[in-house]
């Protein structure tokens, strides 16, 4: 068993595309955002492409363990004095989820030299530690994780968690706003009064064609998410490496881009993947125009009915922290980890990291009330962005 780093762009050979996709079908917890599908698409179009790499554990078979990363500056930015370089996992703007791709049959041993493999890379390219974002809490990836930081004697810090919304099968239909008779009722309203405004009843279509991901692009960017700044239209290369990783999901037969549709308007879209017994929800859109019909509420309601017919264990929404929306339908829930794997532990280092983390933090809260005043920033950066 072997440990080393390669970079997503162009060193990887179609040997290594196999066995991390073989990794990827038989992960002991499924992270469809960690397969070459989405990886090597965000590689080839986002501005930080060129910098992507994956650690990689095998033997002489088969990929045992994977974790895609990049080298970034953390702290304040704007000013590259006070900063420090960290390797991070997360490698979107909208990361999603973080778990790493584990085989079943390399357990502790894989994940030891997986953090291994990590750690002296970040030694040797002056990064303070590896942050792994957005890890499942609880899952055999997350107690691998743990148990394979401790043999090593390096930190692993907890440095943020919550909790969002998933769908489990057997679970009630919603939590608060689809449980009782009364949302019921409204919700029932609410439907026929879009069907009366149409001129018939909306109904969910799924597609996974190039024409229902273009459309998807084009409703956010007409949209609310345009209007708070956070649509795919308004960062490089996003629409390109979104509509290339659903491709790619949908030559598999993974894709599903729901649609609430009538006639020939799209009231309310909704795209999720395939991995293994669960379902992700990566985005989710509606048109304003019909905003007094609530259709994405309309919409959720239809894919938890529709879920409810599948074999899949759970359907994660991959939603990020305070989501009251989602979390008012999704009754479960998955807590979601940040983690500092600290590899070098030196004290002139954790002085300055911790000076540069207490700067970052007092010029977010100036900034939090100075924005109160002001239009919000178009768009949030992903780390290295």
């Amino acid at each position: 068993m072997g440990g080393r780093i390669s970079g997503v762009s162009a060193q990887l050979s179609e040997r290594d595309r196999t066995s991390w996709a073989g990794l990827a079908a038989r992960a002991v917890e499924p992270n469809p955002f960690h397969e070459p599908e989405c990886v090597t698409a965000a590689a080839r179009h986002l501005p930080e492409g060129d910098g992507m790499r994956i650690a990689i554990v095998e033997d002489d078979e088969r990929f045992l363990a994977c974790l895609p990363f990049q080298h970034v500056r953390s702290g304040l930015r704007t000013i590259s004095a006070v900063s420090y370089q960290v390797a991070t996992s997360r490698l979107r703007r909208m990361n999603y989820l973080g778990t790493p791709l584990l085989d079943p049959t390399g357990g502790l041993e894989a994940v030891v030299k997986l953090l291994e493999t990590i750690a002296e890379e970040c030694r040797s390219e002056g990064s303070y530690a590896a942050e792994l974002w957005d890890v499942a809490a609880g899952g055999a990836a997350d107690t691998y994780l743990h148990e394979a930081a401790a043999s090593l004697g390096l930190p692993l810090v907890l440095t943020d968690s919550f909790d969002r919304g998933i769908l489990r099968q057997g679970d009630d239909a919603g939590k608060q706003q689809l449980r009782s008779a009364q949302a019921m009722r409204d919700l029932g309203k609410k439907q026929r009064r879009l069907a009366r405004a149409l001129g018939s009843e909306a109904v969910l279509v799924d597609r996974s064609d190039d024409d229902a991901i273009e459309e998807y692009i084009r409703l956010e960017a007409a949209g609310y998410k345009a209007e708070s700044g956070v649509a795919m239209s308004m960062f490089l290369g996003e629409p390109e490496y979104f509509t290339e990783m659903c491709r790619a999901f949908a030559a598999d037969g993974r894709l599903h881009v729901f649609s609430l549709v009538s006639g020939s308007t799209t009231t309310a879209m909704s795209v999720l993947i395939d991995a293994g017994d669960s379902i992700f929800m990566c985005k989710a859109s509606y048109d304003t125009d019909f905003a007094r019909y609530s259709p994405g509420l309309q919409i959720h309601a239809a894919i938890i009915g529709q879920f409810q017919n599948t074999s899949a264990a759970m359907l994660d929404t991959c939603t990020g922290k305070n989501n009251e929306f989602i979390s008012s339908i999704y009754p479960s829930r998955r807590t979601v980890n940040q983690y500092r794997l600290v590899v070098h532990d030196r004290l002139r280092d954790r002085m300055w990291v911790r000076f540069v983390d207490e700067a970052r933090g007092t010029r977010a809260r100036f900034g939090k009330l100075a924005s109160a005043t002001r239009t919000p920033p178009q768009g949030f950066r992903a780390p290295g962005s």
